[in-house]
């Protein structure tokens, strides 16, 4: 009786080892594609640490200042924090002035990578 709980039991955890590996299996790194995480660092798709150096641009009070992307890569930042409002406090940036900003941003950076999108 007792070698049959047991046996239950170990297969009981074999199937539960087995639906979590396949639950959790985190991506080869031959698989990865784009920035990844190993460790404590972060890492581009060609395997190179990747240290963020940003700088803000408040977008949302300024939204003619566009000439702002081009100094900022002149900086050589190579991350942007773009704010925007929604309307709750300040004037609200809607889909088009998004999308313009955007594409400001895509040509004053369009020899690097395409910014980072959420």
């Amino acid at each position: 009786m007792m070698n049959c709980r047991l046996f239950y039991r170990v297969c009981g955890l074999l199937v539960a080892a087995l639906v979590l590996a396949l639950v959790f299996q985190l991506p080869a790194e031959s698989q990865a594609s784009g920035f990844h995480i190993n460790g404590r660092h972060l890492y581009d798709a060609n395997g190179n640490r990747f240290i963020m150096r940003g700088i803000s641009h408040a977008h949302t009070w300024y939204t003619n200042e566009t000439s702002s992307f081009a100094n900022i890569k002149a900086k050589g930042a190579n991350a942007v924090r773009v704010v925007l409002s929604s309307g709750d406090r300040w004037t609200r940036n809607d889909a088009s002035d998004v999308a313009q900003a955007r594409e400001q941003m895509r040509e004053a950076v369009s020899d690097r990578e395409p910014p980072i999108q959420r």
